[in-house]
């Protein structure tokens, strides 16, 4: 029976059960004498993997183990020692997180079913590999990758790995073990390091407070005076020699009754002193060494000295008083000339209840003095702020300011910023506050603030847009040669229109985004918008189950704006079908439309409006109505109240960025169970004939190689198709240093050069100068999933022909044969 110290008894008991495994096992660990003379285990497991790697002629042997919070890899030991792993970071995560949980030995053919991962180990060029979890815990697990092994004797080496993994296993709890004791350790020693310096931190303390207190007591301004039980003073600080009029040396061990005629009193004061009961403030006469007698307030309690009850005694100079007292009156009425100037309200409150206010209080809440004075304060508060002022008084009168809301004598709400402090006032507690009307400066803040929300949401929303748009390219691109390879009647020529339909229906979701993030691909036109309001109330009107009554009425026949039409009107629909989600059946919803003018430049909630003629659009409900909350959001995409699922969340966002784009102007009034109430304006313009558009001529006249620059591949292959399909020989690059070497060889070959202007390494307009200096008379087109408008480095590049994607191959041929011509 085999004896190996240190092997844990269920790995024994499993080598046992195959004589021949536990034989060659046992030659193995033991002749080898693996861990002879290492105590470190992390030094043990390099020994062990190495052995590894030398039993099983793999390239490679890794520890390795993934924190599943951090999503992040931390490499143990590899054998061969520090050699750089050979599968990459990325894929060694996804092996790990594909087998997170098992305990079974994985090889190459069990990750044939993850495309990902074996796509990953055939680039690596990985013949054969074997993982397996070592140790498993919630939020990391450790494991062992062996790669490119020997398969010649493959058998043997999968029972060989089985025995040993029980081993390495307990190797790598030792290892966590061991690194814990370490901690530990480096914890007591600093906890012992802590307590050391505690205590000389206690001891320096206490010398520092005896001598802060021996640094008070004779700096004190009161004078101080320690009297033994029989009136013998014991201590005095320098004020109280002062009053006294000599030094301390000839005052200590005198009798402070030798200073008084009043004995009887002073002896009677001490005595309750001594027995608990607090002395004064009171007054008495007190003589200085030259017979003079000054009138004394003192105050007696009795304290611990040197293991006694003694009497302090504290001393003050009240004959100072009379002639202060004049100073103190002029000091007041310096004191309330300063406060009645001031440009901040101050008031002073008992109780809870106003004791003076100065003019600026006054002027701020509307009431007169005499109506404040002896009132409640809190009744000025916002009710529902009521108990957060009470709160402030009782808890935090620290001079630090805070914001409540009061309401004036004309009943308008308010913003206050208030600092409050206590003070003793004629022996009384009092509140002294201090409140600046803060209510523009708020409003100001939250224009600014949503300002700055909504140009961080279009960014994102222009991001996604253009993204998205680059993918939707490939699809309708390909959707669209399948339909022109194939007659109306075959069998898929249904479903790849369908496919076409529905991912322009998706282009127009995008450009909801774009029109959101400044300005979809506006194609600006002259609307006449009292027709177009018509117009959709006629659809919306005859939708199923809509009960609701419409009432349009203007000022004029014939109101004239330049927009979009689609925005235009995608702006009246989703305001209108809001109201009439909102509305109960047979509720009436009134649209009223009528030309003002704006005299100067205005801010309108965050919109500007410059001075000119504008049509104000109102679409009035008298439904549900919206709160504060919902009105704090409703423009920002994705925010909806509707059931989930039924709305995307996207309608006002829109409207938002349409009208902003439109150089116009919003405005949302609402207020529960009454009723919302929607105005926006538009820029009034002159009518205009309308212009007529020539036809496109036909490519035939097109000569040479069209040259497509994009560093999306679907977009670079859909086009290429499209072209060659129509006859162009086309050339394609990915990326723009590759396009210009490509143009600096062939540009005499080369017609027409499509050009996409966002791309990682140069953009579009980089590319295109670069071009210029190689032929200045290069022609060029730009596409991009963005707008012109989307992005600042496309607002401020002047380019004659421009696509948005995606497009359709006929919109592409339009393009090359304009540019062409």
């Amino acid at each position: 029976m085999l004896q190996w110290s240190g092997m844990p008894v269920n790995i024994r008991k499993n080598i046992k059960k195959n004589s021949a495994m536990s034989n060659m096992f046992h030659e193995w660990f033991m002749q080898n004498n693996l861990f002879d003379g290492v105590k470190n285990p992390t030094e043990r497991l390099k020994y062990f993997l190495k052995e590894i790697q030398r039993r099983v002629l793999s390239e490679q042997v890794i520890i390795c183990s993934l924190d599943k919070n951090k999503q992040s890899l931390n490499v143990w030991e590899t054998a061969p020692a520090k050699s750089e792993p050979i599968l990459p970071e990325n894929l060694t995560i996804d092996i790990l997180k594909f087998i997170n949980g098992s305990d079974k030995t994985w090889y190459l053919r069990d990750f044939s079913k993850n495309e990902l991962i074996s796509f990953g180990l055939k680039q690596e060029e990985c013949y054969s590999v074997i993982v397996k979890n070592i140790y498993q815990y919630s939020d990391f697990q450790t494991a062992i990758l062996i790669v490119n092994y020997s398969t010649i004797l493959e058998t043997k080496i999968f029972d060989f790995l089985e025995f040993i993994f029980p081993v390495l296993s307990v190797l790598v709890q030792n290892i966590f073990l061991y690194n814990e004791l370490i901690k530990k350790n480096e914890k007591m020693k600093n906890w012992a390091k802590n307590v050391e310096e505690r205590i000389k931190q206690g001891t320096k303390s206490i010398i520092e407070k005896e001598a802060r207190y021996i640094a008070m007591f004779e700096n004190a301004t009161d004078g101080i005076v320690v009297l033994s039980s029989a009136g013998r003073i014991l201590e005095i600080n320098k004020a109280a020699c002062e009053i006294f009029a000599n030094k301390k040396s000839e005052l200590l061990e005198h009798n402070l009754s030798e200073f008084t005629d009043e004995k009887n009193k002073l002896a009677q004061f001490i005595k309750k002193a001594l027995s608990g009961t607090q002395i004064g403030p009171t007054n008495i006469k007190l003589k200085t060494f030259s017979g003079e007698l000054t009138d004394i307030e003192i105050t007696m309690k009795y304290v611990w000295y040197r293991g006694k009850k003694v009497v302090q005694c504290f001393m003050r100079d009240v004959s100072l008083r009379r002639i202060l007292s004049q100073g103190l009156k002029n000091a007041k009425e310096k004191y309330e000339t300063l406060v009645e100037s001031s440009l901040v309200g101050v008031f002073i409150l008992r109780d809870g209840k106003i004791q003076y206010l100065n003019q600026i209080f006054e002027k701020m809440t509307g009431y007169m003095r005499s109506e404040l004075i002896g009132k409640r304060y809190a009744d000025l508060i916002k009710h529902d702020e009521k108990f957060v002022f009470e709160n402030k008084i009782k808890n935090e009168l620290n001079g630090n300011q805070f914001e409540i809301r009061f309401i004036t004598k004309k009943g308008e709400e308010r913003i206050g910023e208030v600092r409050l402090n206590r003070a003793i006032v004629n022996g009384q507690s009092e509140i002294i506050g201090n409140i600046i009307d803060i209510t523009d400066q708020k409003k100001l803040e939250a224009e600014l603030f949503e300002n700055e929300k909504m140009k961080s949401i279009s960014t994102l929303a222009g991001g996604i847009a253009h993204d998205f748009n680059n993918l939707l390219g490939g699809i309708l691109g390909y959707a669209s040669l399948i339909l022109s390879e194939i007659s109306e009647d075959h069998e898929y020529y249904n479903d790849i229109k369908a496919i076409a339909d529905t991912t322009k229906k998706a282009a127009e979701l995008t450009n909801h985004l774009l029109a959101f993030a400044r300005g979809g691909r506006y194609r600006v036109e002259q609307i006449e918008l009292n027709q177009l309001i018509k117009n959709v109330i006629g659809i919306l009107a005859h939708t199923p189950d809509n009960f609701i009554k419409f009432k349009f009425k203007s000022n004029n026949d014939k109101i004239f704006v330049n927009g979009d039409m689609q925005q235009i009107r995608q702006v009246l629909t989703n305001i209108i079908i809001n109201s009439i989600e909102a509305s109960s059946n047979d509720a009436v919803i009134e649209i009223i439309t009528k030309t003002t003018k704006i005299k100067e430049e205005t801010d309108l909630n965050g919109f500007h409006l410059k001075k000119g003629d504008f049509v104000k659009v109102t679409i009035r409900d008298y439904g549900r109505g919206m709160d504060e909350i919902t009105q704090n959001q409703m423009f920002e995409p994705f925010f909806s109240t509707k059931v989930s699922g039924t709305g995307k969340g996207l309608g006002l966002a829109l409207v938002y960025g349409v009208i902003k784009n439109h150089s116009g102007a919003l405005e949302v009034k609402s207020e529960v169970n009454k009723g919302t109430e929607f105005t926006f304006y538009l820029p009034v313009c002159k009518r205009q004939a309308e212009k007529t558009r020539s036809a496109v001529k036909k490519s035939d006249n097109v000569s040479g190689h069209i040259f497509i620059v994009d560093d999306e591949k679907v977009i670079r292959d859909v086009s290429k198709k499209m072209l060659e399909r129509e006859g162009f020989d086309v050339v394609t690059a990915s990326n723009g240093k590759q396009a210009l070497e490509i143009f600096n060889e062939r540009w005499k070959e080369i017609s027409v050069v499509i050009l996409d202007l966002v791309m990682p390494d140069m953009t579009g307009e980089e590319v295109f100068k670069k071009m210029k200096q190689i032929d200045k008379n290069v022609k060029v087109i730009f596409a991009s999933g963005y707008a012109p408008e989307d992005r600042e480095e496309m607002k401020n590049f002047t380019y004659e022909r421009f696509l948005q994607k995606p497009f359709r191959p006929q919109d592409l041929i339009s393009e090359i044969e304009k540019v062409s011509n």
